[in-house]
């Protein structure tokens, strides 16, 4: 926008002329206010408005104004040439730049007389650090600092140890960024004569002395600070170098020998021995021989005969159409068959004497990989974890990556009661008690679980014909509120629904329970937790390609891809190989009532 200044003749009257200007604008870039001061005493009044205007020098020196006089009305004026500002007393073309900021320039459209700021200008996109670049991670415990994928890391600082007892630690307050701190524990002070010592005060004290007796009558037994124990040959009729001439190679008599008459005595001692007979126990020197009492090798089961080989041990012989007893007293026609004492337990009736206190699992998922919250740690290794790729904490979940595509078939079957599982906590307001975990249908199919405690009847394929006792039973603990549950030696039998139509059979092996729950009334009344185990590789995938293929939720050769990148994680046979897949499962209970079992 381009604004008019004038400037007026002030009345002839005044012995001077003092021009004012008047500004249509008071933007911070005002236009000059330079003041001229015109003396017309002398001038007569019919030349005063010429002289006025012509006194009044409106030449105002810029390059981008328009300079103009109204001789009449003796008034400047000015006008902004188009494409330019006027900032700071100075003209600028359009598009020109602030002579030290780059993000401020002329933009008469926007507004001439004062600078214009650039959109964007000094928000440039930081910089992404080059890996491998020097940086200061600001850490002095690290050293030859570098970035690795955006972060500023550095390599932990070395520093050297003193002797056994004292640990080379960073230090940023010492000279050499090192200190020397005392460790506890074994240590070794050098003398072959010790004993493994122990830290002290950063000083390694010695063990006990080492005895080097050998029981050789023909050595003189001597312990060197440097090469340890020394046996060296005794001057002696009843030796040869270091060989007594009396030794019988009977380790039921104690042998002798008369230094002057070089005589040889043999007396029976009582000291433990091996006869090299499997079919002795407890085997100890008499009268200068060695001998046991027979092992027993009763197995305690009444269907098979049991003996003792002296080429192998403990053997037996399983018995058939051989009456037993199986100790239940519902059962009849008990009769061993291949080593197993069979009876018909269809008379036995499963019953409760009261209510199991029990909660109703209404969530099940498989946890999506091997992270607290998702897993547990099976293998008791904090360093190990699965699957490999995401995991965390030494937790075990190598079939996590089975969830994509097995959690929404597995909910569907907790949701329609196809898998209803129920844990008893009957006793676990003692500490210790045994969890107990069954399949079961609901008394009245309509009770809502997250509104009422719904009546649970146990399904009779979860217990054990004849006994009752659940087929899945741990071992557990509740402590303030923390349940543990399972371990070494706990088995899960498990129906792990793929799809609508197929059902993965699988046993948890090592399986464990662990979980937050909460009480009321010394009732328990709700679990959140996880359930976690390892499935042997080989049966797993004999229990995949048992499945129909129309039954599976995605196509066979996707399932068999999957398979073959999970993990064989778990040792479950102690061998120190992998056999097995860990699994984990994220679980969540209500309040239930266990009042009998199912018809």
């Amino acid at each position: 926008m381009n604004h008019l200044i004038t400037k007026r003749l002030l009345p002839l009257t005044l012995p001077f002329l003092v021009l004012a200007c008047e500004a249509t604008d008071t933007s911070d870039a005002a236009p000059p206010t330079d003041i001229t001061v015109v003396d017309v005493a002398a001038d007569t009044a019919g030349n005063a408005a010429v002289a006025g205007c012509a006194n009044l020098g409106c030449d105002d020196g810029l390059s981008c104004t328009i300079d103009t006089c109204d001789a009449i009305e003796g008034l400047c004026s000015w006008e902004l040439l188009p494409d330019t500002c006027l900032l700071g007393g100075a003209c600028v073309s359009a598009g020109g730049e602030h002579p030290t900021d780059p993000c401020l320039l002329c933009a008469p459209e926007t507004d001439a007389f004062a600078w214009t700021g650039v959109d964007g200008c000094g928000l440039q996109d930081p910089t992404e650090p080059v890996d491998g670049d020097p940086c200061d991670d600001e850490d002095p415990c690290t050293t030859e600092d570098a970035w690795s994928e955006g972060v500023c890391t550095g390599v932990s600082r070395v520093c050297p140890d003193e002797g056994p007892c004292l640990a080379g630690v960073c230090d940023p307050e010492s000279d050499t960024g090192c200190a020397l701190v005392p460790v506890e524990g074994p240590c070794d002070d050098g003398d072959a004569c010790t004993a493994q010592g122990q830290c002290e005060e950063g000083l390694c004290a010695p063990g006990e002395t080492v005895s080097c007796e050998d029981d050789n009558p023909c050595t003189i037994d001597h312990c060197d600070a440097l090469a340890g124990c020394v046996h060296l040959p005794k001057q002696s009729p009843c030796c040869v170098g270091t060989e007594n001439l009396c030794e019988d190679g009977n380790p039921c008599t104690d042998d002798s020998c008369d230094p002057v008459t070089a005589a040889c005595a043999h007396t029976p001692n009582s000291a433990p021995c091996d006869d090299g007979d499997p079919c002795t126990v407890d085997d100890q020197c008499a009268e200068g021989g060695c001998q046991g009492p027979p092992k027993d090798c009763d197995d305690g089961n009444p269907c098979t005969d049991d003996y003792c080989a002296p080429e192998g041990g403990c053997a037996t012989v399983n018995l058939d159409g051989v009456a037993c007893d199986d100790l239940l007293e519902c059962s009849t026609g008990d009769t061993c068959e291949q080593g197993v004492c069979v009876a018909d337990t269809s008379e036995c009736v499963c019953e409760l004497a009261e209510p199991l206190d029990a909660v109703r699992f209404i969530n099940v998922a498989l946890g999506q990989g091997g992270h607290p919250g998702e897993a547990l740690d099976i293998d008791g290794d904090p360093n190990s974890c699965a699957p490999m790729s995401d995991c965390s904490e030494g937790h075990n979940n190598a079939l996590g990556l089975i969830a994509a595509f097995a959690n929404e078939a597995l909910q569907d079957a907790v949701d329609s009661g196809d898998l209803l599982l129920v844990a008893s906590f009957e006793g676990a307001d003692a500490g210790a008690f045994t969890l107990g975990v069954y399949q079961a249908e609901p008394v009245d199919g309509d009770c809502d679980p997250m509104t009422t405690s719904c009546e649970m009847l146990i399904d009779p394929s979860s217990v054990e014909s004849g006994t009752c006792a659940p087929l899945i039973e741990m071992p557990a603990t509740l402590t303030f509120g923390l349940l543990e549950a399972g371990g070494p030696g706990s088995f899960f039998p498990f129906s792990l629904p793929l799809s609508a139509g197929a059902n993965l059979d699988v046993v948890l092996h090592n399986a464990q329970i662990e979980g937050v729950v909460t009480q009321s009334g010394g009732e328990v009344t709700s679990l959140n937790g996880v359930v976690g185990g390892a499935i042997p590789k080989d049966s797993l995938l004999a229990a995949i390609d048992s499945l129909p293929e129309d039954d599976l939720p995605v196509d066979k050769l996707l399932i068999d891809a999957v398979m073959a990148a999970v993990e064989a994680d778990i040792d479950t046979d102690g061998d120190g190989i992998g056999d097995a897949s860990s699994i984990g499962f994220k679980v969540e209970g209500v309040d239930a009532i266990i009042t009998g079992y199912d018809d």
